[in-house]
This record gives structure tokens, C-alpha cells and sequence, in this order.
């Protein structure tokens, strides 16, 4: 500490340290040349099991604390703040460049759409039909698209007295019109989001806990986007049967219709992770559209996730996530086997970690063994608040 106010003559000032809302704990720095005076090294751990070291070099706080130094002499009053990071016991804490121990914000952007509603056709239906009788409109939107059979019809109003969907284009979305008999089934979107704010939120406490020894948390309070009166956005017509991934692999060329569809509900920032909740994902709970799968030339199909609201777990969107930040599918040998441990946050889901064995990110002691993961923490801090 240097202060041109004070001269050879002090041999000591005291200065005062406060970690969150704790006690302001008074240190003496002495006087070693010039006008710097220094102290006696500190610790500051966020982690109980890092908190070992006798008397009071080592200062227990949290994730994300707020960390204030004062000095106030006769003539001068100096203040200093950073934040705690990533507990200092983990493996690779003793790289010089302490800077990327801060925490990382990632910028999470979440749209969610309607549930899928069901129902039957109740009148015959021509091609050039403007009107489509149904046995229940009651909690349909007022405006958008249904499936009947593969045909997709947009519609601009309802008739709840009649049960009708009315102002009806044909054979929208690439469709073929077609005649519909009575009963056949009708895919509409209901006036209920297929998922809450507090599902989401449940989401992102999930990850955060996961991602926390990276020192990466999710920028919070995160934007959730829950259509018209919070009731869900209508789906695209493509995405009424639910949503279907490209089955291109490993880099997608050309984006089917749903992915077309679904692409226009991203902002419009990069390094924005947009995060999509729907009902249905055919055989999946999740998926993730990292950069390097995207070969289409176009930068909007980077670096979005779309989430299945039935079937997810609680690691869903962490692991999603790390597809996007570690810019790479599953890691697997020949065989199709995993290569990351099973106490990797990585590991491919179907096994459901606990986020006590699996926030560990690497490197870890058995990363090494199967060959990934050895620096996986800097990837991923690097890409958080710059997308790749």
C-alpha cells in the first residue's frame, strides 16, 4: 500500500478488511520502503474445507461476497472492492494469472412455449376451408397454428361460442391443404407456458451450484420471456408435434423446419446463451447448438439450447450448457463409451449426479486418467462471457 501523505517516519497503519456482511476486521501494515507498507498475507476462501489454516490468515466468505479494504489516513480515505471467486483449493488455483479466478457471468436469455393441446374435428373439413369446427377452442390462443394430420393451418381468431378456428390460411409452413374427416385429431398450442418462473429459476440455482467452483454463475435476475399475458408463446406449426432435432452429425448444414421455426425467438446479442423451454423433444430431454455443429454460415444458429419441460432433470440445463461452453458434443471413445469420469458435470446424463461429485469441472485427479477435461475450467471461464 502506497500513500504519498505518509512519510519514512510511520512505521505502521491500520487498515480494515470486510468480507460481506461481516465484521470489519482491523490489519496493520508496516512500513517497508519508499511510501508501501505491507501486511501479512491473507487468504480468502468461499469453501469450509479450504478454511484450515490456524488463527486468522485465512477469511472464510462465500460465493460472490463482496470484498471492501479501507484505508483512511489524515489526509486521504482510499477504497479498494473485488469479489471472491472460485475456492482457492482447487487444483490449478496457483496459476500466476489470479484474474480469471473472478466470477464469470454468463448471459442467459429464456423463451418458453405453450403445452400442446388436443382435440377432434367435429365437422368435415375441405381444402379451401377458412374455418375448422372443433370439440373444445376454450383454451386455445386467440391467434396461431394447428396440425391436422401433416397439414399445418395458421388462423387469425376463434370462435369460442362455435368452437371454430376462423380467418384460416391452408397449407401454411410448406403444408399441403387436405380434406380432414370427423375425428381426426387436432394439435393446437393451449394458453398454458410449459413451464413457470419458478421452474426456471429451479433451472438456473441447479447450474449455478454446478458451475460454482469455475467460479461462473448465470447473470441474474435472468430474462424470461412467457408470451402473451405469461401464457406461453403459440408454437410455430412445425413444433406443434414437438420438437425435432436435426439429425445432422457432427456439424449441421441445413436446419429443418423446426429449427427454422424456432430460431426467429433468439435476441439478437451473441454472447447471449438463448435457452428454449417446450413440451416435447421426440426421444430427448434436452439440446444443445454449439458453434462448431453450426455450418450453415450463420451465426444465429450458434450457441442455443432447446428444453424439454417434461422430461428434464435437474442437471439438464448445466450439462447443456457446458456443450456450449466446451464448444463440443459427448466425448466418447470408439466404442460410443464416455471418456469423462462419472463425477464429471460432462458426463453424459442418463445418470443422475449429484451436484456435490459432479461441480468439480477440471481438472480433478481422474480427468487425467481418461484423457479429458485437463483444462476444461479455463475453456469454459474463457467462453462464458464471450461465446465461442
Amino acid at each position: 500500500m502506497t500513500d504519498d501523505d505518509i512519510g519514512p517516519t510511520v512505521t505502521s497503519v491500520t487498515v480494515t478488511l470486510q468480507v460481506g456482511s461481516g465484521a470489519p476486521i482491523p490489519l496493520t501494515l508496516t512500513f517497508r520502503s519508499g511510501t508501501t507498507f505491507r501486511g501479512v498475507f491473507h487468504r480468502l476462501v468461499s469453501d469450509s474445507v479450504d478454511d484450515g489454516v490456524l488463527g486468522t490468515q485465512t477469511i472464510l466468505g462465500a460465493l460472490r461476497d463482496l470484498v471492501i479494504l479501507k484505508y483512511g489516513g489524515a489526509t486521504c480515505v482510499e477504497q479498494a472492492t473485488l469479489r471472491i471467486g472460485r475456492p482457492v483449493g482447487e487444483n490449478n488455483n496457483d496459476h500466476p494469472d489470479h484474474s480469471r479466478h473472478d466470477v464469470r457471468q454468463l448471459r442467459l436469455n429464456v423463451v418458453v412455449f405453450s403445452k400442446v393441446g388436443r382435440g377432434r374435428v367435429t365437422a368435415a373439413v375441405d381444402p379451401a376451408d377458412s374455418e375448422i369446427a372443433v370439440n373444445s377452442v376454450a383454451d386455445a390462443h386467440s391467434a396461431g397454428a394447428v396440425m391436422i394430420g401433416t397439414e399445418i393451418i395458421e388462423y387469425t381468431n376463434i370462435d369460442a361460442s362455435s368452437n371454430l378456428f376462423t380467418g384460416c390460411t391452408r397449407g401454411a409452413s410448406g403444408t399441403t391443404a387436405q380434406a380432414h374427416a370427423v375425428g381426426a385429431r387436432v394439435l393446437y398450442s393451449r394458453t398454458v407456458p410449459s413451464t413457470t418462473l419458478a421452474g426456471v429459476q429451479e433451472d438456473v440455482d441447479f447450474a449455478n451450484a454446478r458451475l460454482a467452483q469455475s467460479g461462473i454463475r448465470v447473470r441474474e435476475p435472468v430474462p424470461v420471456d412467457l408470451g402473451p399475458s405469461n401464457q406461453g408463446h403459440p408454437l410455430p406449426g412445425p413444433m406443434l408435434d414437438g420438437f425435432t432435432p436435426n439429425p445432422a452429425f457432427p456439424a449441421m448444414a441445413t436446419p429443418n423446419e423446426d429449427e427454422e421455426a424456432i430460431i426467429g425467438f433468439k435476441d439478437d446479442i451473441y454472447d447471449t446463451l438463448d435457452i428454449f423451454y417446450i413440451e416435447a423433444i421426440p426421444h430427448s430431454n434436452a439440446v444443445a447448438y454449439y458453434e462448431s455443429y453450426n455450418a450453415t454460415g450463420d451465426d444465429a444458429y450458434s450457441n442455443w439450447v432447446v428444453m424439454c419441460a417434461d422430461t428434464r432433470i435437474f442437471s439438464t440445463l448445466g450439462h447443456e450448457v457446458l456443450h456450449i461452453l466446451l464448444n463440443a458434443p459427448h466425448r466418447v471413445d470408439a466404442s460410443g463409451d464416455p471418456l469423462d469420469p462419472v463425477t464429471a458435470l460432462f458426463y453424459p446424463e442418463g445418470i443422475p449426479q449429484s451436484v456435490g461429485s459432479t461441480k468439480r469441472i477440471g481438472p480433478y485427479p481422474d480427468a487425467a486418467a481418461a484423457g479429458v477435461g485437463d483444462n476444461d475450467t479455463e475453456v469454459i471461464r474463457a467462453a462464458t462471457e464471450n461465446l465461442p
